[in-house]
């Protein structure tokens, strides 16, 4: 998982937890923020949530290296979902799943970064993708977040996803992938899952 390893992440606490939402605040720490969120997520302390969901919602970090963490993030959010039965971090993913206008922020964020870029760039040396080709990025990130979460209610909107239902082949296709995910999960146990 981008370097950070299960065993390792899953093992630290609340203090541990504590540092790291301040190193998620420190743009200084901006390469190491998927490194970051990624072992929040794992650590599953219930007071990171606003930590972690905040992050995913600050349009002010919009960097490459942000926009890749916020992907992270909203993943492994089925990993803290998992570890700690969070009911708001749940409600979190399943709307960033099903809600087509929740990532718009981040998105339209990411593409005004891009859009700078592209300005200060030779022509043609930059392309900018488009805020709703972002926004599926973000969807399909928490679409495999839910295969991973492991609710019956996440069970529920991966089936909804797989089916007519589904707001694109994109999304439908990961919806797939993630209930064989879900599958895994139920089966083996989400600690043998991730090991």
């Amino acid at each position: 998982i981008h370097g950070v390893p299960f065993g390792e992440a899953s093992q630290y606490g609340a203090e541990d937890a504590r540092i790291l939402e301040s190193l998620l605040r420190d743009p200084v720490n901006e390469e190491f923020y998927t490194q970051i969120v990624t072992t929040l997520c794992l650590i599953g302390d219930r007071d990171s949530r606003e930590a972690i969901i905040g992050f995913i919602n600050n349009p002010d970090l919009d960097s490459d290296d942000a926009f890749e963490a916020k992907m992270a993030a909203i993943l492994h959010l089925g990993d803290f979902v998992q570890k700690t039965n969070d009911s708001e971090a749940f409600d979190f993913l399943n709307a960033m799943a099903t809600e087509s206008n929740l990532g718009v922020d981040v998105a339209e964020s990411k593409v005004k970064a891009f859009e700078s870029a592209q300005m200060a760039a030779a022509p043609g040396e930059i392309s900018v993708p488009s805020s709703s080709e972002l926004q599926q990025d973000l969807v399909a990130s928490a679409v495999l977040g839910l295969g991973v979460a492991g609710s019956s209610a996440g069970r529920e909107t991966l089936n909804s996803l797989s089916g007519s239902a589904a707001p694109s082949e994109m999304v439908k296709d990961v919806s797939e992938t993630a209930i064989k995910t879900a599958d895994q999960v139920d089966s083996q146990g989400w600690e043998q899952y991730r090991k």
